[in-house]
């Protein structure tokens, strides 16, 4: 299992690790006004984050009186 594991993150620095730090610059240059491209496999993620983003409103939101 330690073999699997180390040659995994040998793939994720020798690989993937330039070009998602590269992503990363391009997102910042941008500024935040850049609209993504969502894919369709993008839509788990998504609808997580927008969930994640209505919680953390409803809790920081003073509670209101019926």
């Amino acid at each position: 299992m330690t073999k699997l594991k180390d040659l995994r993150r040998k793939a994720f620095m020798t690989e993937d690790e330039t070009m998602i730090e590269a992503q990363q610059r391009t997102l910042d240059a941008a500024g935040p006004g850049v609209k993504p491209v969502l894919l369709s496999v993008d839509g788990a993620s998504v609808q997580y984050r927008r969930v994640l983003e209505r919680l953390q409103k409803q809790e920081q939101s003073p509670p209101q009186s019926a």
